[in-house]
């Protein structure tokens, strides 16, 4: 391979993956929201970037200045890569970004699962420090509908309300009379 993505890599490049990931002799791109510095889950030292870079914590807030922060992070990629992967990768990233294709809303409605697959197989670590409510991930996850209907049925029945049910996401919309 000669470019491996890696998304989720806060939770994606440790124990089996990791060494994968190290067979190859390839450019890496790992995205998460939620860099880790811990000593053996450090996605800084695995994909060579500087401690605190990007500074920003994943949180609602900084859900304003999201869409700032990924172009800058994606130009930084784009332009370490030769130009015709750069160019091609580029397209395919403005395509999915701009959501205008039944392909780009399908791989944005695959991309919001993935968060929530992995909070309900982590037991909802993420959802628990940055107090993730069923109504804020309901309006969050709610999105991958526009993308595939079934898709987000399946994802909120098995990862948002399975959890729920297991207390790992607080239920803000239950009566409390």
């Amino acid at each position: 391979f000669d470019l491996i993505i890696v998304d989720e890599s806060h939770r994606s490049i440790f124990k089996k993956y990791r060494a994968i990931f190290e067979y190859f002799d390839a450019i890496m791109v790992g995205l998460t929201a939620t860099p880790k510095t811990d000593v053996d889950r450090n996605t800084y030292d695995f994909f060579e970037m500087e401690h605190g870079v990007p500074t920003y914590a994943y949180d609602y807030e900084a859900q304003k200045t999201q869409k700032e922060r990924e172009l800058a992070a994606a130009e930084r990629i784009f332009n370490i890569l030769p130009e015709d992967q750069a160019n091609k990768l580029r397209a395919l990233w403005d395509e999915f970004e701009a959501g205008e294709t039944a392909e780009a809303r399908f791989a944005a409605a695959v991309d919001r699962v993935q968060p929530a697959m992995l909070n309900s197989a982590s037991g909802g670590i993420s959802w628990k420090e940055h107090d993730v409510t069923l109504s804020k991930a309901l309006e969050r996850n709610g999105k991958a509908a526009l993308g595939s209907e079934v898709l987000w049925e399946y994802e909120k029945e098995h990862f948002i309300m399975a959890n729920v049910e297991k207390g790992l996401l607080k239920n803000d919309l239950e009566d409390k009379n």
